[in-house]
C-alpha cells in the first residue's frame, strides 16, 4: 500500500508541476514523503519480525482484517496476509522486507528534491 500510494503522489506531484500549480506539487510531493516514511516504518517492524521470528509468528491478529479488504480480493498473492514470518524470501541474500525498507529510502530520497523544488516555482 506504501508503493501505490507514493506511486499516486508522484504522479499527481508531476502532473501539479507540469500545469504549473507549485502549490499542490508541495502538497502531493510532502504526502509522498509521508508515504515513504510510514511505508519504511511498517518495512522496519517487518525487517524486525524477520530477526526475531519468535515474537509473533503464527496467527496475526492484523491479518483478518487486512484479508477482508476489498484490495486483497483483487490481489490475494500480492496482499493476502497469513502470518507465516518464518516463510521469508531471500532475494540476493537479503531478506525481502529488508529489500522493501531500501526501496523506500531510495524513493523517499528521491521525492525530496520534487518537494524543494515545488517551493521555489
Amino acid at each position: 500500500m506504501g508503493y501505490l500510494s507514493i506511486l499516486a503522489f508522484a504522479l499527481l506531484t508531476s502532473a501539479a508541476r507540469l500545469s504549473e500549480r507549485p502549490g499542490i506539487g508541495r502538497g502531493t510531493a510532502a504526502l509522498g514523503v509521508l508515504s515513504g516514511l510510514l511505508g519504511l516504518a511498517a518495512a522496519a517492524k517487518h525487517v524486525w519480525l524477520v530477526w526475531h521470528p519468535g515474537q509473533t509468528c503464527g496467527l496475526d491478529p492484523l491479518a483478518v482484517t487486512i484479508n477482508h479488504w476489498p484490495i486483497t480480493h483483487w490481489a490475494p498473492w500480492m496482499f493476502r496476509a497469513d502470518g507465516f514470518c518464518a516463510d521469508v524470501p531471500y532475494v540476493f541474500g537479503l531478506a525481502l522486507p529488508l529489500w522493501s525498507a531500501l526501496g523506500f529510502v531510495v524513493l523517499t530520497v528521491l521525492l525530496l528534491p520534487a518537494l524543494r523544488a515545488s517551493s521555489t516555482h
